[in-house]
Parts: structure tokens; sequence; C-alpha cells
């Protein structure tokens, strides 16, 4: 019985060593992860975001050269 107890003892020593050790490690590495996992989603967002306006802007762009092309070539029919 006595042999049990210390096992035990013995093994409640290791079991808290572990978690005292290397916890604290597992749960910085975890912080540090996320930081740098939402950083780079936040930099991701970014990108996207400026390439949807340059995108909505070139759009545009092609949109009015399409608008001016049609309107040119209706007043070109108007003076036929």
């Amino acid at each position: 019985m006595a042999v049990m107890h210390m096992k035990n003892r013995v093994f409640n020593l290791y079991l808290r060593n572990f978690i005292l050790t290397f916890l604290p490690l597992i749960l910085l590495f975890a912080l540090i992860s996320a930081f740098f996992w939402f950083q780079e989603k936040k930099s991701q967002a970014l990108l996207l975001a400026t390439a949807g306006r340059q995108h909505v802007e070139t759009l545009r762009r092609i949109a009015n050269d399409e608008l001016r092309t049609i309107v040119k070539g209706s007043n070109a029919e108007l003076f036929c």
C-alpha cells in the first residue's frame, strides 16, 4: 500500500512538473502563433480590399471607354 502511495506521489510530482514546465511554453507558442495568424489574415484582407478597389476602378474605366465608343458611334449615325 505504501509503495502504491509512493508511486502516485512520484507520478503526481512528474505530472505537476510537466504541467508547470510545458503548459506555459505551449500557451506562449499558441499566443504567438495566433498573433501572426491574425496579422497574416489582416494583411490578406487589406490586399484583397486594395485589389477590389483597383478592380472596380478598372471596370469603371472600361465601362466609360465603352460608353464613349457607343456615344461616338451614335453621333456618327445621327450625322449620316
